[in-house]
């Protein structure tokens, strides 16, 4: 189902997310249907993490190429030294975009929505996507790392 996306300052966007423990459980299939059916929808959005559809478990979505990948129980397990400076926004936080610094390279484990480990490298703006849901996992929104927040039109 789509999902209304909420915006800072609601409460589950600051809250840390619990890691999904029954890749079965009825309520964590539901919680992946409705981050791919509102990625698909969105032609404005790379990711999207369960805390901005209001769910705080560690679950999301990137739409890599018009594919959904989902990822549960991510951890970036390796940054790269060499960083840059990339323009984030978020549907979290509409109508503002900021300058944040980032690794190039990120290395993560995850779990896929059958409950298998993976690991999957990453450059450039996937790394960027990585570090950038990764942290609305743990609460963390991109405005509290950037510089430069501007407000942009619609």
């Amino acid at each position: 189902m789509i999902k209304e996306i909420v915006r800072n300052p609601h409460p589950s966007l600051r809250k840390k997310s619990e890691p999904v423990k029954d890749f079965s459980d009825p309520r964590v299939k539901s919680v992946i249907q409705d981050i791919e059916d509102t990625l698909k929808a969105r032609e404005d959005a790379l990711g999207l993490a369960a805390p901005q559809i209001g769910v705080n478990l560690r679950i999301f979505g990137l739409d890599i190429n018009g594919k959904i990948m989902i990822f549960i129980n991510p951890e970036i397990t390796h940054l790269s030294k060499k960083n840059s400076v990339y323009q984030e926004g978020c549907l979290s936080v509409p109508n503002k975009i900021g300058r944040i610094l980032r690794a190039n390279k990120a290395i993560m484990k995850y779990y896929d929505t059958k409950g298998r480990r993976h690991k999957i490298k990453a450059k450039g703006i996937i790394a960027e996507a990585f570090q950038h849901e990764v942290d609305h996992l743990n609460g963390i929104l991109y405005i509290d790392k950037a510089q430069e927040i501007k407000e942009i039109e619609t």
